[in-house]
């Protein structure tokens, strides 16, 4: 290739290329037993932060901060054919978009990117390569994790992807009823010692095991994670946990499947299609989150922003998943050889979000907030009186099933969970003591609707007094629940 293309290929890829000025965040972390410190760190650079350079320790790796995600090569998203797929990830890369996600489980995409990277090496100067990066996943079955299992299995990925070296690799672990994913981790660290991976990184892990992880020494350097402006959980506990660690967090889910876009602006829900798993997979987040309605005021409202800046509402979405805490990188899924994003992924790179911006955002999104509490306070009482419905039937001890049959004959919902909860709270305690301990606690309560609700408990039987003494429990278990990883009624990593 003449040297004048060289010239415009490193160009396109922007100041990432040769003129990134770093400014280096580091933080440190000593875990609570204080036994092993984590050194982790974040440098973003250029003015436009197009990238960043993930650090632990001595391991580092610069990523795009907009990363293409290749999950749709594993079916579903409409047939790919290979040629066009390697020439879609050539535009991409040309586009200054070097950052490729991929996992051993999404068909063909590690080969795909074995065959890309090899017309980079043939078809692009040196120091374009240098800005390649392939992130790729390895998503084992839970089980006895050995040495030469785990050797094996990299050593898989490291021939598809036709690389000595991974530069990241995302170990995914979805049974942590096993706990041999800290056994697959260390044999990973043993394979990056070796130098046959760059850094290492997880996939899906909820903060309890994310800190379990770093305890054991560990080197991790990022947590991919379902993360948009619908789905806020990860800046409860993890992003806590990343800003003590200097654990980064890469997100998926971010334009959720693309109907965080103008396509599905002004839809009924009974209108839209939902062709792809990706699209019915995040319907069902949107009706956990608050529902169709809402929804379609949050595409109105960053419609608003968006045509304030001159963008789309996806480049809107990933920006502000962007400027959250902890967030080092977002993914944006691309139907490489079908369709192609590039003009609105650059686009996010220099979109700043304003204070006014950002407030007309979670004026919405806190309506959702109160959308889901009063959902669940809802849905509580709802097993509480089924629960006094059966005692008053003459069931002394009403089980799971009497307090399904019940709700279940008024069309209400029922949830195991909040079920299982209440009957371990009045397991082997007597109703009627209940009861007199509820209308004790409530009469010293200073509040005048208290009194009234309680006069009526006696009609109830003797199970009245359930409520109040569950109630207290179930709110401290939903106080702690909902600073946690799994509160929206759907797994957080799907």
């Amino acid at each position: 290739m003449p040297m004048a293309l060289h010239s415009i290929f490193a160009t396109n890829l922007g100041t990432t290329v040769s003129s990134c000025m770093s400014k280096t965040s580091t933080r440190s972390y000593r875990n609570r037993i204080g036994v092993i410190s984590v050194n982790c760190s974040m440098e973003t650079t250029q003015a436009d932060d197009r990238c960043v350079k993930l650090k632990n320790g001595n391991d580092s790796l610069e990523i795009s901060r907009v990363i293409n995600g290749m999950w749709q090569t594993s079916g579903g998203w409409g047939k790919i054919d290979r040629n066009d797929a390697v020439e879609a990830m050539l535009r991409y890369a040309d586009a200054g978009l070097s950052t490729f996600d991929m996992a051993d489980i999404y068909g063909p995409a590690e080969d795909l990117y074995g065959i890309f990277i090899n017309r980079v090496r043939r078809e692009r100067p040196p120091e374009y390569l240098e800005k390649i990066k392939g992130l790729t996943k390895w998503v084992p079955r839970p089980g006895k994790m050995t040495s030469n299992y785990v050797r094996q299995n990299i050593d898989i990925s490291r021939k598809r992807m036709d690389v000595a070296s991974l530069d990241m690799l995302q170990f995914h672990w979805w049974d942590y009823a096993n706990d041999g994913y800290l056994d697959a981790l260390k044999h990973l660290t043993d394979l990056k010692d070796e130098g046959k991976i760059k850094t290492l990184a997880l996939t899906n892990f909820d903060t309890e095991r994310l800190e379990k992880i770093l305890e054991n020494g560990i080197p991790i350097v990022s947590n991919q994670v379902q993360h948009s402006v619908v789905d806020m959980r990860p800046q409860q506990k993890m992003a806590q946990l990343c800003e003590l660690t200097g654990v980064k967090l890469i997100t998926y889910g971010t334009v959720m499947g693309g109907l965080l876009s103008e396509k599905y602006l002004d839809t009924t829900n009974l209108t839209i299609s939902l062709k792809t798993p990706s699209l019915q997979k995040y319907k069902t987040v949107v009706d956990t989150w608050g529902g169709w309605n809402l929804f379609q005021s949050l595409l109105r409202t960053m419609k608003s922003i968006a045509t304030k800046h001159g963008v789309s509402i996806p480049t809107v979405a990933v920006r502000y998943v962007l400027d959250q805490q902890g967030v080092a990188g977002s993914m944006i899924g691309v139907r490489l050889g079908l369709a192609e994003h590039i003009q609105d992924a650059n686009a996010i790179f220099t979109l700043v979000l304003d204070d006014e911006d950002v407030s007309s955002i979670q004026e919405v999104t806190k309506k959702a907030i109160r959308f889901l509490r009063d959902r669940s306070t809802s849905t509580k009482m709802k097993v509480v009186a089924a629960f006094l419905l059966a005692v008053l039937s003459g069931k002394a001890s009403p089980t799971s099933g009497d307090i399904k049959t019940i709700l279940g004959s008024v069309g209400a919902e029922s949830e195991d969970a909040q079920i299982e909860l209440l009957l371990k709270e009045v397991k082997g305690k007597d109703l009627a003591e209940l009861i007199a301990s509820g209308r004790e606690k409530l009469a010293s309560v200073p509040s005048g609707g208290g009194g009234v609700a309680m006069a009526s408990a006696p009609s109830a039987g003797g199970g009245g007094g359930a409520a109040p003494a569950a109630e207290s429990k179930k709110e401290e278990k939903k106080e702690e629940k909902e600073e946690s990883d799994d509160d929206m009624g759907f797994s957080l990593f799907e």
